[in-house]
This record gives structure tokens, C-alpha cells and sequence, in this order.
């Protein structure tokens, strides 16, 4: 016995009608003709009623993603056929099976309705979506269209000071020629994907190619890169931070190269550059310590190489450079050719279909030197131009065009005019100024003497720093305001004295000039002053100055005998000088103290 013969209507299992009518021989191995479809009529009967009830309560359900079939049809069943018993226990009622209900549902609601309803819009253009052509279909030629994207490179990499430390894994920007499938620019980074990663793989299209080899050590070959220095008509992004900010607009605005965003998931738009990711990271997998599978990072207790680690950012760098060298020059026979290539015996190797259909691609691309995309590409400002030269976020630039052409010389009753600057935020030792003449042409401008101090700085750090000294600046106003008032409210008692003592003199006076008679009381009060300063410095001697080291003195000094009520408590010596001795001014200066 075994548990098919528990089916129904097994005793009519058999062969099929026509094949026993084909090969009489096999008529004997059966009965009669096998089960037919009444006999496996299932016992529900799902009614037309029932089931436009059922369509009534999922409706609605279908607009929630979220929801499941299985749940929409649990919900169904609570409705239809399930109810709730004298014990307070659910019971349920004959029902449908699951594939009878799921069989009505996908009649009624389309079963592709509802591949797009459990994926979403953007998932299912990606996945499930008709491909029907090819990137011919849209790129015209070489450097009409280039895809660019970023991506994680599956590899653990060790800091270059010291090799014993795991640093993680950089961060890889790949632009593609749609056509060919050209690998023309890269770059690699320790930074998260953002703009300033994107603008520097742009900038690798033109940067020196040969400088670049020289200084990862690894031999130069110019006629691997014929697409150097060429910027394409069109670059298709997709939506990530780095691409849709205003920053990227400058690609678009300063560059003029035409930027097309791709829908959110939708990876199969610029599936050229994501297959690129993958066969470029065939050979680090085959052959570089250190590289970790995507699988067994995700997997639970999977496998972890990340101890494997040998490679630098400059090794790994290198390592690309050649794997890129070699993808040019790789043969691929699923690559799409046009008809005139095939018949011209273009093999489907990038760089001979880059080569061939050059020529023909004139005025897809757009050549541009380096220093001008840079300038095209960086953060854009309004500075101006001072005395203590131009000036931007607080820090002030000078170049050798400025000053052969007296921009900071000062000119009588008229402002300072701006300028348009170029800058990296990351960098605040260079910007690029625009010519007040010519708008195409642009100055390299460097630090003023005074602002040396924020060579090496980022913008972001020179802000915090100005940030600092303007937060002392206030500290410094709100400290000395409050030493000014304190000196006032410290010197109103003695001016109001001296005020009252001056109007009672005034008064005393009885009208006479303030100034009558001025040069002999300025000569009295003089030579008192300097008496009374003679004798206070004879009583306060020093105690460090011996007696012998006394000034010699030719008149003996002799002993005043004053009031006893108005006597200090010790006898009063005064030194003579040479000069003659006023004793009158001695006194007064005493009375005064």
C-alpha cells in the first residue's frame, strides 16, 4: 500500500485514452479510461454569489501592500465562513480551498496587477518588466552615453602607515561607455559615496593618465586609454545623494553635458556599468588577500576574511588600474554590434569598438583639459575683492594676475567689485578665480601671507575656527563693557567731589578770571610737589641699602619738632639737599596728609 492509493478514484489510475488506443498492448494495464475531473470536483461549491462576496471584502485589501494573499484570505474567512460558537470558541464553516480562492482572485484582480502590488512600481519595471532591445537602441555611438555609478568594493584593506590595521573597505566610482563598454575613468576613495567622489571620477576622464601610472608603479600604455580626455553627450546616473543634489547640477549647467536620472530600482536602466562592477570583481576575487563574499558577509556564522587583509588604497588602486587595462582589451560575444561593425570584422573587444567607431562619433564627445573641468565642476561663490585681497568665507586669496592688474588696490568712493570663484570645500589652500575680462579663462589663486595658518584646512574646519575667534571677539565686547562701567560707577564719588570743591571755589572768587595769575599758582604748586616728594622719598629708605650706601650729604639733617597732637609717633628725619631746605613746604605737604 502506499499513500497514493488514498487519493480518490484511484482504482481508475491508468494510462491515458489515446495512448492504449496507439499501443494496443498497453490496454491491458488498465481498467478503464483513469479519473476524470468529476471525480476530483472538489466538495465546496464556491458559488458565483460567494464568490463576489469574497471579491467585496478583498478589494479593498489589495491597496495595502503590505497585505499578503494568505492574509487576504484569512480575512475572507472570517467574514464568509468562519463564525463564533456558544462557547465563545471560533468555528468554521465549509470554505474554499486556498487555491480556489487564489485561482478567483487572480481572474478578477490579473495576476501581473498583483506581481506589481507584492514588488512595487520600481521593482517590477527592474525584474519582471519585457527587455526587448538593447543599448544600441539608444546609445548612437562611442561617447554619446556614459553610465556612472558607485559601489563597495569587496575587499578589506590595511592603512599604509601601519599594516597591522584593518581600515575597511573603499568605496569604488566606475564610468562606462554604453556603446563599447570602455571602462574610461575611476575613482577610488575611503570616503562614503557623496559629490566630491563623483566630481573626481569625473575628473579622471582628463586627469594624466601617465603621472597616475608613474606613481602606482604600474607601466604606462597610452594606447589602452583612446578615450582619454573626451566627456560624453549624455552621463546617466541614478538617484542616489551624490547625483541629485544641487552640487551635480553642475554637470549639467557649467559642463553641459546632458544628465539623465534613472527611476529609483531600477538597475537594469544602466545594467552596462552594474555587469562592469561584477566581472571587475572576478579577478580580486580569484587572486587579492583580503576579499570577502557578499554571500557569506550577509549569511549568519558565514565565513569572514577581513584578517586576509595585504592590500592598501594604493595597491588596491593599482590592482584596478590593470584589471581595467585588461577588461578593455577583453573579448565579450554576447556584446551587441551594429551590422556595419560586424561586416568591417570588428571583433566585440571594447577597445577595437571604441577604435573603429571613433571616427564617426564626432560631436558626441567634448574635449576638456583638466585645470578648466575642475574649475567647471567645483563649488560655485561670489567673492570679493579688498584690500587684503579676495575674500572668501573669511579668507582672503591672491594670485599673480591680481596683483600685475592692481585688483587690491584701493579705489576712491567705489566698492569693491566680486568675483565668481570655483572651490573645493575639502581643500582651502587653492581657489579658482574667473577673469574680470575674459569669463572663459580662470586664475589659480592661493593663501594670503596672513591666512598661511589655514594651509592644509578644510572649509568646514577654517569655519570653526573663525566661528572661535568671532565667539572670543564677543566675549572680549561684553568683558570690557563691563570694565568700563565698573571704572564709572569706581570714579562718579570723586568727581562729584571735585566738582563741588571746584564750584565752591569758583563761588569764593566772587567773579574773578580762572585763568588770571595761572603761570605763578601752576609754579607754586610745582615746587611744593617736589618738596613733599623729597620728603617722602628721604622716609621711605629702602632697608635693603646699607647705611654707607647712603648719598653723601654736606648738611646734616636736622630734627623738626613738631605739635605733639599733630607728631607721627616716631621722630621725623628729613635729608637736606644741596638746595636750600624749605621747611614752610615740609609742613604744608605733613598738614595735607
Amino acid at each position: 500500500m502506499t499513500k497514493d492509493s488514498l487519493a480518490p478514484s484511484f482504482d481508475k489510475c491508468g494510462i491515458a485514452r489515446h495512448h492504449t488506443q496507439a499501443d494496443p498492448r498497453k490496454a491491458a494495464l488498465r481498467k478503464v479510461a483513469g479519473r476524470t475531473r468529476e471525480d476530483l470536483k472538489p466538495k465546496f461549491d464556491y458559488t458565483e454569489e460567494l464568490k463576489n462576496k469574497a471579491w467585496e471584502i478583498a478589494k479593498p485589501l489589495l491597496a495595502e501592500k503590505k497585505s499578503s494573499r494568505r492574509n487576504i484570505f484569512n480575512k475572507v474567512c472570517k467574514v464568509l465562513w468562519s463564525y463564533i460558537d456558544n462557547d465563545g470558541k471560533v468555528a468554521l464553516l465549509p470554505k474554499p480551498s486556498p487555491r480556489q480562492f487564489y485561482y478567483e482572485l487572480d481572474k478578477r484582480h490579473g495576476r501581473v496587477a498583483e506581481l506589481k502590488r507584492q514588488s512595487g512600481p520600481g521593482e517590477f519595471r527592474n525584474d519582471f518588466r519585457g527587455k526587448l532591445g538593447n543599448v544600441l537602441m539608444e546609445a548612437i555611438g562611442v561617447g554619446h552615453q556614459y553610465e556612472m555609478d558607485s559601489t563597495q568594493v569587496d575587499l578589506w584593506i590595511v592603512s599604509k602607515d601601519d599594516r597591522s590595521k584593518i581600515i575597511g573597505k573603499p568605496t569604488l566610482y566606475l564610468i562606462v561607455d554604453r556603446y563599447s563598454r570602455l571602462i574610461v575613468g575611476y575613482h577610488l576613495t575611503l570616503d562614503k559615496p557623496s559629490w566630491d567622489g563623483a566630481k573626481r571620477a569625473i575628473l579622471s576622464l582628463v586627469e594624466d593618465r601617465e603621472a597616475k601610472a608613474n606613481r602606482l608603479e604600474v607601466p604606462w600604455k597610452p594606447e589602452l586609454h583612446p578615450a582619454h580626455g573626451h566627456l560624453p553627450g549624455q552621463i546617466i546616473l541614478d538617484r542616489g545623494s551624490e547625483n541629485i543634489g544641487y552640487d551635480s547640477d553642475r554637470i549639467a549647467d557649467d559642463v553641459e553635458v546632458d544628465v539623465i536620472n534613472l527611476p529609483a530600482h531600477f538597475s537594469s536602466g544602466k545594467g552596462t556599468i552594474e555587469c562592469s562592477f561584477r566581472i571587475t570583481h572576478v579577478p580580486l576575487r580569484d587572486n587579492t588577500a583580503g576579499y570577502q563574499f557578499p554571500a557569506e558577509a550577509m549569511r549568519r556564522h558565514g565565513d569572514s576574511y577581513m584578517h586576509d587583509a595585504e592590500f592598501d588604497l594604493d595597491d588596491l588602486d593599482a590592482e584596478l588600474y590593470q584589471i581595467f587595462e585588461m577588461h578593455n582589451q577583453k573579448m565579450y560575444p554576447g556584446m551587441p554590434l551594429a551590422e556595419e561593425a560586424k561586416l568591417a570584422g570588428v571583433r566585440p573587444i571594447p577597445l577595437q569598438v571604441w577604435k573603429h567607431d571613433q571616427s564617426k562619433a564626432m560631436g558626441l564627445t567634448t574635449k576638456y583639459d583638466a585645470k578648466s573641468l575642475e574649475a567647471k565642476l567645483l563649488s560655485k561663490k561670489l567673492g570679493v575683492i579688498s584690500q587684503n585681497g579676495i575674500r572668501l568665507n573669511d579668507v582672503f586669496y591672491t594670485c599673480d594676475h591680481a596683483e600685475k592688474n592692481n585688483w587690491f588696490v584701493k579705489k576712491a568712493g567705489g566698492r569693491y567689485p566680486e568675483v565668481n570663484i570655483s572651490y573645493d570645500r575639502r581643500h582651502v589652500d587653492t581657489i579658482f578665480v574667473q577673469d574680470l575680462v575674459d569669463p572663459r579663462r580662470w586664475h589659480e589663486a592661493h593663501l594670503t601671507p596672513a591666512c598661511v595658518v589655514y594651509a592644509g584646512k578644510s572649509f568646514a574646519e577654517v569655519s570653526v575656527s573663525v566661528s572661535s575667534t568671532r565667539q572670543a571677539e564677543k566675549e572680549a565686547d561684553d568683558h570690557n563693557l563691563v570694565q568700563q562701567l565698573q571704572h564709572e560707577h569706581d570714579r562718579a564719588p570723586r568727581a562729584a567731589k571735585a566738582h563741588q570743591k571746584t564750584q565752591a571755589d569758583i563761588a569764593a572768587s566772587n567773579g574773578a578770571s580762572r585763568t588770571s595769575g595761572a603761570k605763578d599758582v601752576r609754579a607754586k604748586e610745582a615746587t611744593g610737589r617736589r618738596a613733599a616728594q623729597a620728603a617722602v622719598a628721604a622716609r621711605v629708605k629702602p632697608s635693603s641699602m646699607a647705611q654707607s650706601e647712603m648719598p653723601p650729604s654736606d648738611v646734616a639733617a636736622p630734627v623738626l619738632k613738631v605739635d605733639a597732637a599733630r607728631a607721627p609717633s616716631r621722630p621725623l628725619k628729613v635729608a637736606i639737599p644741596t638746595r636750600a631746605f624749605d621747611p614752610m613746604a615740609a609742613l604744608m605737604e605733613m598738614d595735607d596728609d
